[in-house]
């Protein structure tokens, strides 16, 4: 798993292994030209679901000075933390190293003081970073971590954490588990829904004069709605071999409500003069 990750870095450049995120150097790659400007689409908070199913967290900051910080906590499964790392992605020799310590949880280091371990570069493209063994690549606001393990039994194995991007104001703080979770972000489609149909029937209400209009409102609603199914229905198939799918989904289906309702609001509702919208310029639904 994970934390066995520093016995991987001792002869991964050796070890071929079928994975589908990660990448290896060969012997005698010299890595590629880079800098950590080009990952400032990592930067924030990634949450999602770590080994065994339990919560994990990765959190990077802005690139600046010739590096980027991050850090790693992975739960236990029973409320509390297994471990931590701390990492750091710096600028050397014109490229770039990925370098982390492991921490218990209670802070006590697992290399020696002056020790980590170190991934190279292999390969930099738009949204996504390969080091020897260690995968960082992003989809909208999704990132997959993957990285190589090795086994007890000698095999090495691809680990592949999914992730979803926490805002500043994280959505439902107060959720414990899965369950709580999605039975949070199941509310909050919901009301986003519900907000939707109150725009929705004002706009409709405004212009029942004109059946055309009125038609055409509709039809776009109906659009609207089959879009939304195929797509989050795509999301969730996509995410369905973790925990998070439901989640994914939920996020979804909200994103793209909140995005319809402005929509409305901006084309059916708000005024081209300066008299005051009956209905407020819909924000992202809390």
């Amino acid at each position: 798993m994970r934390w066995i990750v520093s016995l991987l870095a001792l002869c991964l450049a050796a070890t071929r292994v079928d994975a589908a995120e990660t990448r290896t150097a060969p012997e005698g790659h010299v890595p590629p030209p880079a800098t950590v400007a080009q990952l400032d689409w990592l930067a924030g908070l990634w949450t999602g679901e770590g080994i065994g199913g339990a919560p994990a967290t990765e959190v990077y900051s802005p690139p600046g000075g010739g590096s980027l910080a991050g850090h790693f906590v992975q739960q236990d499964g029973e409320g509390g933390v297994a471990f931590f790392e701390l990492m750091q992605i710096a600028e050397v020799d014109g490229s770039l190293v990925y370098r982390l310590k492991h921490f218990t949880e209670d802070l006590s280091g697992w290399e020696e003081k002056d020790d980590y371990v170190s991934f190279p570069l292999v390969a930099i493209e738009p949204n996504a970073v390969y080091f020897s063994g260690l995968t960082l690549r992003r989809e909208g606001d999704a990132l997959i971590s993957a990285v190589l393990v090795r086994q007890r039994d000698g095999s090495v194995e691809e680990y592949v954490f999914r992730y979803a991007r926490a805002g500043n104001a994280p959505v439902c703080p107060d959720a414990g588990t899965t369950l709580e979770m999605n039975a949070c972000l199941a509310d909050r489609a919901e009301r986003a829904e519900a907000r939707m149909q109150r725009y929705l029937a004002l706009a409709l209400e405004r212009h029942a004069d004109e059946p055309a209009v009125a038609g055409g409102l509709e039809a776009s609603q109906a659009s609207f709605a089959a879009y939304r199914e195929a797509e989050c229905s795509s999301v969730y198939e996509k995410w369905k071999d973790g925990t998070i799918r439901v989640a994914m989904e939920l996020g979804c289906t909200t994103s793209l409500t909140d995005e319809r309702t402005l929509a409305i609001w901006r084309n059916w509702i708000s005024n081209m003069d300066s008299t005051p919208p009956v209905l407020p310029e819909p924000g992202p639904t809390e």
